[in-house]
């Protein structure tokens, strides 16, 4: 029934509109995806859960006999870690948080044991207080905060914190209770050149003598957003971790005495911009080697490092690519193997394929062939792996391999059946010069599915901006792609630009964007790739452009307007962090500078808004507690102060992605229906300059 959804000739109808609902919601439309290796104990055996055709199933895979069979019995092979626990290697010990405490829970008797007894609120252990970007939403969904450790190899100890978020700033969101008084909710938020961030002081703990040892080394400074790299020798008798110092130029690697409780640095790393946020470490076999990632001679590479002296021994691998992510490391043969980019010529930068090297940089192989982006899971003994390769225009494969590259057997083909029966076109990969008309930029084409090339599409720019992430889709992640799938079935070609200032690319290529957040990954870059498309695709009409982004492609699309007024005509943006000086610590330090200086204005976008010209829709929910709403509301001010129209939505009990957070838990954890038909509506009004119809977009 899907397909017989009817196309028309005109743009922004009804039947448009329907249309634009069934690929909103297109992750409906395909199975077998993605597959997770859940590894049974140490061995090589898995199983995972496979749904085909509307049937689930759960299937256990023995590499070593290469028999894969079907069980609906999930139970025995699930068992292990409860929802906010952290699970030991060997599955015996699950350690969780409980009234700000540390307890242990022995997954065998099920007995539980407080591992610590002094615990407070903001001086606690284990948890993300101080730094995290979604306590409110957590506390609402009443979603259990798993705890920050990591454990040894051998299970018996693990590496923790206690956390002293004390005198940081609390910002405040007020939860509106139907039928009820608000209700006030203030939570930690460090901001952008605040004098007091959250510490954490080391500490590890023995499960066998219940015991904790604190580290001897200050506590240091919590300003990062997600989990510590943290690393352990084979022999759980050193423990390595990072420390970051503020504005993130400097970064250090310490290494722990795991019995002794002594710290020594083992890697200092200095840049004049911001060290890579990903640093990453291994400790080979007893920890007299670690292989480190460094950005230090322009791209991201392996170095191999003696521990005692701190000296490099040798650059393990080296050219004009990207080491990506350290997968294994094979103690006994002494291969590391990672994913890497851009070492495949004529190949899209951005594809992730499977590598292996030895220690000393020789025999370097390629083990994924195929020219896709692949999804890596090693077993536990680094004997085999799962791979899961697709590309945007081509559907995921999953296969099992040896650790030498050679294919055991395919363990999942997607289903995309439904999804083509709509009458999809995959999008369009494409390359382009940026604004220097020499650098290669890459990006993607959403076109409807009723396409005519003889007629003129407006287009819409779909942009996130951030240094530290992409925005293209580069494997077939339906939900990466939905969004912009839906909005081109409306009428428009929807196109996505990774621009200069963007990661993954040379240490030069990223950190053009350092203190000049104001380019917002690359507008300019935006619009001379636009402009190159348009000379390839006469159907593009770049007199009617709009763009449109959430949360730092918030900040983007409204700066598009703002700075390029000329250009962009519409803009839906959507909580934007438009000012990083109220925006947290992490994000404006690193990438825009510190000390928080006067560069910082140049990046706001209420200094500019008298320039607006254009249509700009403004939205937020009222409990972000990641980008909060003073951001948007700070820019509603100026542009009033302006005294320049604008729209805008105010979406109550809605977090950062737009998710209503008064549906409770068993909610679908999607943005808001409402707000995307919105988008919708405003787009077809002021691009295609028809009158919307009416629709309620429904999960």
């Amino acid at each position: 029934m899907l397909g017989c959804v009817s196309a028309t000739s005109a743009q922004g109808t009804l039947a448009d509109y329907q249309r634009a609902a069934v690929f909103q919601n297109a992750r409906s439309l395909v199975s077998g995806t993605s597959l997770t290796p859940h590894w049974i104990g140490a061995s090589d055996e898995f199983w995972f859960e496979s749904t085909v055709h509307g049937t689930k199933a759960f299937v256990r895979v023995d590499p070593a006999t290469n028999t894969m069979r079907s069980t609906f019995d999930q139970a025995p092979m699930a068992a292990g870690a409860r929802e906010g626990e952290v699970l030991s290697p060997d599955g015996r010990w699950a350690v969780f948080i409980r009234e700000h405490n540390l307890w242990v829970r022995d997954t065998r008797s099920d007995a539980q044991t407080a591992l610590t007894s002094d615990g407070a609120q903001d001086f606690d252990y284990g948890s993300d207080a101080g730094f995290s970007a979604s306590v409110v939403s957590d506390r609402l969904l009443a979603a259990p905060l798993a705890p920050e450790v990591y454990f040894s190899p051998d299970s018996q100890q693990f590496l923790s914190y206690r956390i002293d978020a004390r005198g940081v700033r609390d910002l405040a969101l007020v939860e509106t209770v139907p039928g009820a008084s608000p209700r006030l909710h203030t939570y930690h938020a460090p901001l952008a050149g605040d004098e007091t961030v959250a510490t954490a002081q080391m500490i590890l703990f023995d499960l066998a003598k219940r015991t904790q040892l604190p580290l001897q080394y200050h506590p240091i400074k919590r300003i990062r957003s997600s989990e510590l790299p943290v690393c352990w020798n084979r022999t759980s008798t050193m423990v390595c971790f990072l420390e970051e110092e503020r504005g993130f130029k400097t970064v250090r690697l310490l290494a722990a005495d795991a019995r002794t409780g002594e710290v020594r640095t083992l890697v200092e790393e200095h840049s004049a911009t911001y060290v890579k946020r990903d640093s990453l470490a291994r400790l080979v076999g007893d920890g007299h080697d670690l292989v480190w990632t460094s950005e230090r001679d322009g791209w991201n590479h392996l170095y191999r490092i003696d521990t005692r002296t701190g000296a490099v021994l040798n650059q393990i691998t080296q050219g004009d690519w990207v080491v990506r992510d350290i997968h294994f490391v094979d103690d006994k043969r002494g291969y590391i193997y990672f994913t890497a980019g851009g070492k495949e010529p004529g190949r899209d930068p951005y594809y992730r394929h499977l590598y292996r090297v030895k220690l000393n940089g020789a025999r370097l192989e390629r083990l994924t062939p195929e020219d896709a982006d692949h999804e890596i899971e090693f077993s536990p003994t680094g004997r085999y792996f799962t791979d899961t390769y697709s590309r945007i225009d081509a559907a995921p494969v999953s296969v099992l391999r040896a650790a030498d590259g050679r294919l055991i057997r395919v363990l999942q083909r997607a289903d995309i059946g439904p999804l083509l029966a709509t009458g999809w076109k995959a999008p369009e990969p494409f390359k382009v010069k940026a604004r220097d008309g020499r650098t290669d930029l890459y990006g993607a084409i959403f076109r409807p599915s009723n396409f005519d090339p003889a007629r003129r599409y407006p287009v819409v720019d779909a942009i996130y901006p951030g240094p530290q992430h992409i925005r293209t889709p580069k494997s077939f992640d339906v939900k990466g792609w939905e969004n912009d799938q839906a909005l081109a079935e409306l009428g428009f070609v929807v196109v996505t630009i990774d621009g200069l200032g963007t990661p993954e690319r040379s240490r030069a290529f990223h950190t053009v964007s350092y203190g000049k957040l104001g380019d917002a990954g690359g507008l300019e870059d935006h619009i001379a790739g636009l402009r190159q498309l348009a000379a390839r695709y006469p159907y593009l009409d770049l007199s009617r452009v709009g763009i449109y982004g959430h949360s730092g492609g918030g900040y983007a699309s409204a700066r598009a307007l703002l700075k390029f007024p000329e250009f962009y005509k519409v803009a839906v943006s959507s909580a934007g962090d438009h000012d990083l000086r109220s925006y947290w610590v992490e994000w404006g330090e690193r990438f825009q500078g510190y000390p928080v200086d006067e560069s910082f204005e140049s990046q706001a976008n209420a200094p500019l808004a008298a320039n607006l010209q254009g249509k700009l829709l403004l939205a937020y929910g009222d409990l972000d507690d990641n980008v909060h709403p003073s951001n948007t509301l700070q820019l509603v001010d100026a542009l009033i102060a302006a005294n320049k129209n604008f729209d805008l939505l105010v979406l109550p009990n809605r977090d950062h992605q737009l998710i209503n957070l008064g549906k409770g838990p068993e909610a679908q954890r999607r943005m808001d229906p409402y707000f995307l038909r919105r988008r919708w509506d405003y787009f077809v009004k002021y691009l295609l300059g028809v009158e919307p119809p009416e629709f309620k977009l429904a999960w």
